[in-house]
């Protein structure tokens, strides 16, 4: 099945989750795009001005994706993946840039919402 696959210039790709977006995110989003293109348009440095921000939350569980994981033996060798743990823990991060420079990582309340997130920033 590979080499029809291959022969046929097919390639696995692997899905990405994003955020679904509503009718009326399209006109936010063109607007956006103006508004970031003309103030680029008025001053060429000002990407290197915006603070580009992400938050992750990393846990006990991590992420384990079975597709790509493989153990190669001639014999099975029975392998096993702790999936649960008894005591469940995680952590939220956040980090930025702005220009060359990298803000952070630090770390958040377990709990974060509005308020507390606009407080951190």
């Amino acid at each position: 099945m590979w080499g029809v696959l291959h022969e046929h210039h097919q390639h696995p790709y692997h899905r990405q989750a994003v955020q679904a977006l509503e009718a009326r995110d399209f006109r936010q989003c063109i607007d956006f795009c103006r508004w970031f293109w003309q103030r680029y348009t008025d001053d060429n440095h000002f990407p290197s001005m915006v603070l580009y921000s992400n938050e992750a939350m990393f846990s006990r569980d991590g992420y384990f994706n079975a597709h790509n994981s493989h153990y190669w033996a001639v014999d099975n060798p029975h392998i096993t993946r702790i999936a649960h743990h008894q005591r469940k823990w995680s952590i939220n991060t956040w980090a930025g840039i702005v220009d060359n420079n990298l803000i952070g990582p630090y770390l958040l309340p377990d709990y974060l919402d509005g308020y507390s997130y606009r407080q951190f920033l």
